[in-house]
């Protein structure tokens, strides 16, 4: 329950903190995707805790759209 927060932790971070580095779509798409993830985790049974593959999925959509510099 403690780590449920988590999952939308990391969007909400790179909105606030690497504004103008990240596009939009991608923290609304990670927002979503993240507890998404977690949902179909747990319905698919997976043999680990589905909050890792959810903040795994927030990575993935948050760094696809990540400009440098």
């Amino acid at each position: 329950m403690g780590l449920g927060g988590a999952v939308v932790l990391l969007p909400f971070s790179c909105a606030l903190f690497l504004i103008g580095r990240i596009k939009r779509e991608a923290i609304v798409g990670s927002i979503i995707a993240g507890p998404a993830a977690v949902i179909a985790g747990n319905l698919a049974g997976l043999s680990f805790n589905p909050l890792f593959f959810g903040i795994a999925v927030n990575i993935i959509c948050c760094t696809m759209r990540y400009r440098r510099g």
